[in-house]
C-alpha cells in the first residue's frame, strides 16, 4: 500500500540537479515550472585536448568541442522562454575521462549546491538529485575512466571498417537495449543525498530518470538510498504537462536517435509518463 505524501511546496526554491545537458527536462520537468526554480548541470565540461568517443560520432559531432558546444545550445533551446537560471560545475562526462573520478570531484559538486543554498538565504529549499533508475551498472564502468580508455584503444586496434561494424553494434545497443542506471546520476545522487539528507533547512527529493526508468524503476534504488542515509524514502507523483515536456525535449535533436523509448519518441506526448515520480527523503519516526 503506498503512503499518502502531501506533494512538495511548489514556493520554496528548487535546485534540480542535472548530471548531463538534458536530465532536468526529461526527468524532472515538473519542477523546473515552479517560481523559484533553477538547474544546475554537472557534467558539462569539454576536455582539453579534444576527444573523439563512439557517443559523439553517433550523434553527428567529430569531437568534444563540437559535441559539448552544440549541447549547451540545445539546452538554452529547451529552457527558452523559462526564467530558470542554469548553473554549471564543468565537469567532464564520463565518456571523456581517461583516469577514474578523484575525490576532488566530489567536493566541487557539494560546493556548488552549498553556494546556492547558502545564496537563498534562511528559506528552506528543496534539492532534487536523480534517484538511480535503470539496470545495475555494469561494475566495470562505476567511476568512469578505465571503461572509456579501453573502448578508445579497441576502436584505434580494429581500424576504420571495424569502427563501422563497432558504431552499428552501438545504435541499435542505444535503440534496443534497456537502459542500465548511470554511473554518473549515481555520483551525483550519492554525493548531494548522501551528505545532505539529514541538513536542516533542506528538502530532498530524487527524481526517476527517463529513459533509465524502463530499465527498471527507482523503487529499490530510492529504498536504498534512503536506508543508506538512516531516511525513509516517501513516493510522490507529479502530473506533467506531456505535449510543453515532449516539445522542451525536442530541442535535444542530437541526442534523441539513441534514448532507449518503448512507447514512442520521447519528444511526442505518447512516448513520455504522464507523471514524474519522485521520493522524499525523511528522518525515519519513532
Amino acid at each position: 500500500m503506498s503512503l499518502s505524501v502531501p506533494a512538495p511546496d511548489s514556493t520554496q526554491p528548487v535546485l534540480v540537479v542535472s548530471p548531463h545537458l538534458d536530465d532536468a527536462i526529461l526527468s524532472a520537468f515538473a519542477l523546473c515550472r515552479w517560481e523559484r526554480a533553477a538547474v544546475l548541470n554537472v557534467f558539462d565540461g569539454a576536455p582539453s585536448p579534444r576527444h573523439e568517443t563512439t557517443w559523439d560520432r553517433l550523434c553527428g559531432f567529430d569531437d568534444s568541442d563540437q559535441a559539448v558546444a552544440a549541447r549547451h545550445a540545445e539546452n538554452a533551446a529547451a529552457f527558452a522562454d523559462l526564467d530558470v537560471p542554469q548553473l554549471s560545475v564543468g565537469l567532464l562526462d564520463s565518456q571523456y575521462l581517461t583516469a577514474p573520478r578523484g575525490i576532488d570531484e566530489s567536493e566541487r559538486i557539494l560546493a556548488v549546491v552549498l553556494d546556492w543554498v547558502q545564496a537563498q538565504g534562511e528559506t528552506r529549499c528543496t534539492i532534487a538529485v536523480p534517484a538511480g533508475a535503470g539496470r545495475p551498472a555494469p561494475a566495470a564502468t562505476i567511476g568512469g575512466g578505465a571503461a572509456s580508455a579501453r573502448k578508445r584503444a579497441i576502436r584505434q586496434a580494429v581500424g576504420k571498417l571495424g569502427g563501422a561494424v563497432l558504431d552499428a553494434r552501438s545504435r541499435y545497443v542505444a535503440r534496443h537495449t534497456k537502459p542500465a542506471a548511470q554511473h554518473d546520476h549515481l555520483l551525483v545522487r550519492d554525493v548531494i543525498a548522501g551528505r545532505l539528507a539529514a541538513r536542516p533547512g533542506l528538502d530532498i527529493l530524487l527524481y526517476e530518470e527517463v529513459p533509465y526508468l524502463w530499465g527498471a524503476p527507482a523503487d529499490d534504488e530510492a529504498g536504498s538510498l534512503a536506508r543508506r542515509c538512516g531516511q525513509v524514502a516517501l513516493p510522490i507523483s507529479l502530473e506533467v504537462d506531456r505535449a510543453e515536456k515532449a516539445r522542451r525535449i525536442g530541442a535535444y535533436t542530437s541526442q534523441l536517435a539513441y534514448l532507449y523509448a518503448p512507447h514512442g519518441p520521447l519528444d511526442s506526448a505518447p512516448g513520455l509518463p504522464a507523471h514524474e515520480r519522485y521520493w522524499r527523503l525523511s528522518p525515519v519516526s519513532g
